[in-house]
């Protein structure tokens, strides 16, 4: 299992993981947050492949197993001021996919030790990242990985 850095050549294939994740996301979201795919839904995804690569402060990585990109992390570099905490330099996870066929093999747990390194070379602080609370899979995978809880953050449909 190969783990790099995304580049312009992966956007058609991010496109194609982002599409599987976000049905995934649908799958473990409250009934009363359910998500509904806008027309045009499709078109965007390499739009938003292509932002992500381009953003200076985010980071894509993707496993590669024999040429085939089966996962990636998707992780946003920010500086975190609070009047609870001390002013900390963060590593947000925004996206973290594995196609099905490869899970349980670790290469969730390879792509958040590349970006955890990656964070860490960078003098980061901290590496943080939201999970669903019905995803117990993800949840499990983060305890191991070490991650603990520190706030739960609620959401109010208006």
């Amino acid at each position: 299992m190969k783990i790099r850095r995304a580049n312009k050549n992966d956007i058609e294939v991010l496109a194609t993981l982002l599409d599987s994740f976000d049905k995934e996301v649908v799958r473990f979201s409250p009934k009363s947050f359910s998500l509904k795919r806008s027309p045009g839904f499709q078109d965007n995804l390499e739009r938003l492949a292509r932002s992500m690569l381009r953003n200076r402060k985010s980071v894509v990585l993707v496993a590669e197993e024999n040429g085939e990109c089966v996962g990636f992390v998707h992780g946003g570099f920010y500086l975190r001021k609070s009047f609870l905490y001390p002013k900390q330099k963060m590593m947000s996870v925004h996206d973290l996919f594995v196609l099905r066929k490869f899970r349980e093999k670790g290469v969730a747990t390879l792509l958040l030790e590349a970006l955890r390194k990656r964070s860490k070379a960078k003098k980061y602080d901290l590496l943080e990242i939201g999970v669903s609370p019905n995803n117990l899979a993800a949840k499990n995978l983060y305890r191991k990985f070490g991650f603990k809880v520190r706030t739960e953050r609620l959401w109010l449909k208006l």
